[in-house]
């Protein structure tokens, strides 16, 4: 696996396109401890055309799927009691497993600031509240998968690439400050 190469601060940069993947033509991994959490997401993402559906309700379990199947979506239950970071670090470890580049989306039904950072800075596509719908799984799934995503290798780090668009971190402030001065629209301030 290589990708586009670059350095910043010091730290190299490799750059990755991940594949875009047929919502419904793609194996979905289920990792729950809890079988009834498995049984409702495998009935709702069948409804939606979904028909690989594959499950784990322990840890080596999913370790043997992750690392000798390709799967498009992983859902990652927060019943599981493990460490996110380690969870995603295992999924995304380019020399063991099959597809790094599979979503992951993390299902939680305590969605504190703390867990939504964690997950966003660890390398998962998405987190999921419950209770959740069937239409909000798949709309996830489904925007996920349609989407080209850009991945990237930044030291320890490897996910979707989290920072903005070059046009986005260069001068958009400055440029929003020359209109408001232009049109008279900035605030008097004294002092």
């Amino acid at each position: 696996m290589s990708g586009k190469s670059s350095t910043i601060n010091g730290l190299e940069v490799l750059e990755f396109v991940a594949p875009k993947r047929d919502p419904k033509n793609q194996e979905v991994l289920i990792f729950s401890l809890n079988r009834d959490m498995v049984r409702m997401q495998k009935d709702m993402l069948r409804s939606t055309g979904v028909r690989k559906i594959s499950y784990a309700h322990n840890l080596d379990d999913f370790k043997v799927l992750i690392y000798t199947r390709s799967f498009g979506t992983i859902l990652i239950n927060e019943d599981v009691n493990l460490d996110p970071e380690k969870m995603i670090a295992m999924i995304r470890d380019y020399k063991q497993s099959v597809d790094p580049f599979a979503q992951v989306i993390f299902i939680t039904s305590t969605c504190t600031e703390a867990l939504v950072k964690l997950t966003i800075r660890t390398g998962y596509d998405s987190i999921l509240r419950l209770p959740l719908s069937k239409a909000r799984l798949w709309k996830t799934i489904e925007q996920i998968c349609q989407t080209e995503r850009n991945f990237v290798r930044i030291g320890q780090y490897f996910g979707p690439d989290r920072r903005k668009d070059k046009a986005q971190r260069v001068g958009a402030a400055e440029e929003r400050r020359r209109t408001e001065l232009q049109n008279g629209n900035r605030l008097n301030r004294t002092g």
